[in-house]
């Protein structure tokens, strides 16, 4: 984030300098914000011969100046008391225009880098290692930010909180619905709503509640380093669900280490209120009851079953390729939307509007979870794409608008 109006000048350090500052500012503050001032050009600052200096109005016609990461800024506000573009001086930079969408892409590749490693570290470690591990990696990430004073060195470490980030995410969502049943009917519920449909989308309330607390954050602490160092205290902070969590009983079952999970599933068991036989502990199936198969014995079948037919079997090839078209979609929609906040001009508060993109989320969890398993799959994987066309047809309404001020 980055101010619209700045004025820039050779250093000085007369008093009177500074009022001269002010009044330029002002002045560019008052004009339209499409005027097509470059205030990349430096004043006209000069020592005069009583050791005082500033704005040098002798000539009409002078050399113009560019300013640097030397110069000195003076900037209105929008919203923030400084930023990594500030704080660095980096308003003249050549790339000032993409640097936004830079630091988006390097976060947004992390999120490529993290899927796939921090999958393939769940699948080969556990869940409980790879969710710490994620929690860790966003740790570091978000705290060394403020630490490489630089902001091309910023933008490359977007990566780290980027993979971290959605690592969290998605190990913890990945966890979550493997301890739980997949057909066990939510209690109290007069239609049909399993216990796995609903955890599986309320997983994602706290999500969209962590992105709301950046507007919090940003207000309590205007200076991106505090920020920033705000942000990492909370991620540090959630890795003591190292000592909460359990591991997957479906993964320890698949990787054979049956000791660990009947202890798991003695333990869920006993807080269920519930009591498992010693035939339901049984994993080779060799059941006392001809016909029968134990619990344990069909964890191991069910995950024997996926990993053998993939994402990718005939039956569900289909299916797969067009889940990855519906997500490309909804990614492109949902992170042009977060990333985009300053554009929607929903308030001219900025905290307000990054809490209002980001709760909104929340009253779709929950109606998904509601009616998941009455509608079925199908109905809900289409309606992005209906719900396209309302932000679509809103486009001519809005080529009119003029925009408001940073």
């Amino acid at each position: 984030k980055f101010p619209a109006k700045f004025v820039c000048h050779d250093k000085c350090d007369d008093p009177q300098s500074s009022a001269d500052v002010d009044l330029v500012l002002l002045d560019r503050e008052a004009r339209n914000i499409t005027d097509d001032t470059n205030y990349c050009i430096t004043l006209p600052f000069k020592k005069f011969e009583n050791n005082t200096c500033g704005i040098d109005v002798s000539q009409d016609t002078k050399e113009e100046i560019y300013c640097d990461a030397s110069s000195e800024y003076k900037f209105s506000d929008f919203g923030m008391a400084s930023s990594v573009i500030t704080v660095n001086n980096a308003l003249c930079m050549d790339s000032i225009k993409f640097y936004k969408a830079i630091c988006d892409s390097f976060f947004m590749l992390g999120y490529f880098v993290g899927g796939i490693l921090f999958g393939m570290i769940a699948d080969t470690f556990g869940r409980k290692i790879s969710v710490t591990l994620a929690i860790f990696v966003s740790f570091i990430g978000s705290g060394i930010g403020p630490l490489v004073h630089h902001h091309w060195a910023y933008a490359v470490f977007r990566i780290l909180p980027g993979a971290g980030s959605i690592a969290c995410y998605l190990m913890a969502f990945t966890l979550a619905v493997e301890v739980v049943g997949k057909k066990e009917q939510f209690y109290g519920v007069p239609w049909s709503m399993t216990v796995f449909s609903f955890i599986g989308n309320m997983i994602a309330i706290p999500f969209a509640l962590g992105e709301a607390c950046n507007g919090i954050l940003a207000f309590l602490f205007p200076h991106w380093d505090s920020f920033q160092f705000s942000v990492t205290f909370i991620c540090g902070i959630a890795g003591v669900v190292w000592f909460f969590i359990p591991e997957s009983p479906r993964w320890l079952i698949e990787e054979k280490r049956f000791d660990e999970a009947k202890k798991l599933l003695q333990a869920a068991a006993k807080s269920n209120g519930k009591e498992l036989s010693k035939e339901d502990l049984i994993v080779d199936g060799d059941a006392p009851k001809a016909g029968t198969e134990s619990l344990a014995s069909r964890i191991t079948h069910w995950e024997e079953k996926e990993v053998e037919e993939g994402i990718f079997h005939p039956e569900l090839r289909k299916s797969t390729i067009v889940l990855f078209m519906i997500w490309t979609v909804v990614s492109l929609v949902y992170y042009g939307t977060s990333f985009g906040i300053e554009e929607l001009h929903l308030t001219s508060n900025p905290y307000l509007a990054v809490g209002i993109v980001a709760l909104v989320e929340i009253p779709a969890y929950i109606l998904t979870a509601l009616v998941m398993d009455v509608t079925g799959r199908k109905p809900l994987s289409s309606s992005p794409s209906w719900s396209l066309l309302c932000p679509a047809s809103s486009l001519p309404l809005l080529e009119d608008m003029e925009p408001s001020p940073r």
